[in-house]
């Protein structure tokens, strides 16, 4: 995670006023929520219970960001109740997973408007897309099909590559105004490849591939 704060996270954070308002969507045990500055309004969606009790026991998030709020519940519900709650955010930070891939229902043309209904008009949201061991070649099924769906719901949107050398991740970056450079390798999607939606969603079927090479490649880790 070091790096996709690093290179993905930080640039956004860096330009973020002292009152922004950060939503991060799978927050697991606050890897990622420890790069955020104290200052920061921050809320953190974890479904697992577990994670979040590990955090506060062994990262210290209770006290190391007293500007947070934990909440269990699953991302796209609390998406629905934080727009019926008028809550807006200028950064929303997507790091769900089930296993090795992104559950499906988290990259539906469905679940992006729930997104964007909680996304003020500058804001940018960042999808951690999955992990492999090489750069998705272009027109890639899993990419384009992300891609459409979330350009039902935003005008600007962007993947990339992490570029790292094992294993990296595919980053989405959506934006209702405009993005910034990004210093990352640009991945091109196929405009023919249907969005998905929640009644027909083979996300899941168009990584899979992907996803077993990189527990391959974990297995040789671990």
């Amino acid at each position: 995670h070091f790096s996709l704060v690093k290179n993905v996270i930080n640039p956004y954070l860096e330009r973020l006023s002292p009152s922004a308002r950060v939503l991060f969507l799978g927050s697991g045990a606050g890897g990622l929520l420890r790069s955020l500055p104290q200052n920061v309004q921050a809320t953190a969606v974890e479904i697992d219970p577990v994670a979040i009790e590990l955090g506060e026991k062994y990262f210290a998030l209770g006290t190391t960001l007293p500007n947070l709020s934990m909440v269990i519940d699953d991302a796209r519900h609390a998406l629905r109740q934080f727009a019926q709650e008028g809550k807006v955010f200028d950064l929303v930070v997507a790091d769900v997973f089930s296993g090795a891939a992104v559950p499906a229902h988290m990259l539906s043309a469905e679940a992006f408007g729930e997104l964007s209904r909680v996304l003020a008009p500058e804001g940018v949201v960042i999808v951690n897309g999955g992990v492999g061991t090489s750069i998705p070649l272009r027109g890639d099924k899993y990419v384009s099909a992300v891609v459409r769906s979330a350009k039902t719901a935003f005008p600007h949107v962007h993947a990339f590559w992490g570029n790292e050398a094992t294993l990296s991740n595919i980053i989405f970056y959506l934006s209702p105004s405009h993005l910034p450079k990004i210093a990352l390798p640009e991945l091109q999607a196929n405009p023919d490849i249907p969005p998905l939606s929640d009644e027909h969603n083979p996300s899941e079927y168009y990584s899979l591939e992907r996803n077993l090479l990189v527990v391959r490649e974990l297995k040789k880790v671990f």
